[in-house]
């Protein structure tokens, strides 16, 4: 018999001592234009954080390789969004590949095909709801995926 388990989402309390006053500033705004409280905007900031980290070997090599690696020159960088609907056309309009980064709703339309999303999709890091049509196989767009809360195939 195996056993069943439950997983629940611990928190706990973090406090960080000696945040410069720019920084502080920055999450404030942050937290301001984006209608979400400062401790929301800190949490997104360690996941994204942590999914650089995990993004491949050049990261070791240290924050400046992670930064390329996360938001390269070879990639247009998307992020920062409440909800964004992309066409085929519109994937097709971006001349180089392309990193969706903290984004709440990220829709792909039914005419995105399997060929052009492994040709311009490069990462999807911190979104909430992640819509994508059945004729994208998991294994063509999970891979790209890093902290999603929900994927619906429909």
């Amino acid at each position: 018999m195996g056993e069943e388990k439950t997983q629940k989402e611990e928190k706990a309390t973090i406090i960080v001592k000696n945040v410069d006053q720019e920084v502080k500033e920055t999450l404030k705004n942050i937290a301001e234009t984006s209608g979400k409280a400062i401790s929301e905007v800190v949490r997104e900031a360690l996941k994204l954080y942590v999914a650089a980290r995990e993004t491949g070997a050049q990261v070791v090599k240290g924050i400046a390789a992670a930064t390329k690696q996360v938001i390269s020159e070879d990639l247009i960088t998307i992020k920062n969004i409440g909800e964004l609907s992309l066409s085929k056309d519109d994937i097709i309009s971006f001349e180089k590949k392309i990193a969706f980064v903290n984004i709440d709703k990220l829709e792909f339309a039914d005419d995105v095909t399997p060929d052009l999303f492994k040709e311009k999709v490069e990462q999807i890091i911190n979104v909430k709801e992640l819509i994508v049509p059945k004729t994208l196989p998991k294994a063509l767009f999970i891979p790209k995926c890093s902290y999603v809360n929900k994927i619906i195939q429909r």
